[in-house]
């Protein structure tokens, strides 16, 4: 039994820790989690099984939901993995209830209890269950892409090709929202946008946010698109096959990276470049004060140059490497 509930890019996060415990622990393996708009996130990885629970976010992080509403085929398991950092009550019951021959979890409350180490790549960190567990296995061995339905993918094809066929070479996708304090001014990444768009004439950008962006660009705006709206696959399965990602600490990154899409990401000061920033693929990190602090612009404009310079590489190419 694997236990997890958190947010959508520690998801693309833990992949590979995912499909490492699916194929070593005995069978039937099963999930429980917290998303229903990510499902597609745990697609190729090998799940028997998989439990989608309510559950409330409390305060310091942890999560509550109802024992009630786990299903008698999910009460019984050997081993009991937790890749969460936060204990709960209803996490305790749950451990309880199931009573596994050997639990493990970052924390307290497992028999076998990992420490929550924030200096290495949260990718590194969850991995470490399987060493504790006894499972010899690397994790490079593990790295396995996201899953796109084909009529999403064939959506995403067909935008590609006309792209190229008006002579662009390369394309960069856009990121910019999060959380308020992981923020970074839309004025500033028009300024890189604009700069890049002027620079290199082969290339487009395409801004991935949910909501309509404030990201504008007054003189090459016809080599920009902007996708509002995009459900989480279609914007991720977009951001995969780009030659360049710009954007702030958010589950799009983590797609980027996971992808092998090579990367200039913004940090704020909340939150650590060396815990949550690129771990597969080459990563510029910056670190900016505050939302309106736009020193490090011509850093990234740097940086994205060198990248959308570089040879044209395929999906394929760029995720084996």
């Amino acid at each position: 039994m694997v236990f997890y509930a958190n947010g959508l890019g520690d998801a693309i996060i833990n992949r590979p820790t995912f499909d490492a415990l699916c194929a070593h622990l005995p069978r039937p393996v099963r999930l429980i989690c917290n998303h229903d708009r990510g499902t597609f996130l745990w697609d190729g990885v090998g799940f028997d099984e998989i439990l989608v629970l309510d559950m409330q976010r409390e305060a310091d992080g942890g999560r509550q939901f109802d024992m009630a509403s786990i299903p008698e085929a999910f009460i019984a398991c050997e081993t009991f993995v937790s890749l969460v950092p936060w204990f709960s009550r209803s996490l305790d019951e749950l451990v309880a209830t199931l009573s596994p021959r050997r639990s493990i979890g970052f924390g307290r409350g497992f028999d076998i209890s990992l420490p929550l180490d924030y200096t290495v790549n949260s990718v590194e960190l969850g991995f470490r269950v399987l060493p504790a567990l006894g499972i010899d296995a690397r994790l490079s061995d593990h790295r396995r892409p996201l899953c796109f339905g084909e009529a999403q993918a064939g959506r995403v094809d067909h935008l590609f090709k006309q792209l190229r066929t008006a002579g662009i070479r390369k394309l960069l996708a856009v990121h910019t929202e999060t959380l308020p304090d992981k923020q970074w001014n839309t004025g500033f990444f028009t300024h890189v946008i604009c700069d890049i768009l002027a620079r290199l004439d082969d290339v487009a950008v395409i801004v991935v946010d949910y909501h309509a962006s404030g990201v504008t660009c007054a003189c090459h705006g016809r080599r920009m698109i902007h996708a509002p709206g995009l459900r989480l696959e279609s914007a991720m399965d977009m951001v995969s096959r780009c030659d360049a990602f710009l954007g702030v600490d958010s589950c799009m990154l983590h797609a980027a990276d996971l992808a092998g899409v090579p990367g200039v990401l913004l940090f704020g000061p909340r939150t650590e470049p060396a815990e949550f920033g690129y771990f597969w693929s080459q990563g510029h990190h910056l670190r900016f004060r505050d939302a309106h602090d736009g020193t490090i612009v011509g850093e990234a404009i740097h940086a994205l140059l060198g990248m959308l310079d570089a040879p044209v590489m395929a999906t394929e190419e760029r995720q084996a490497s």
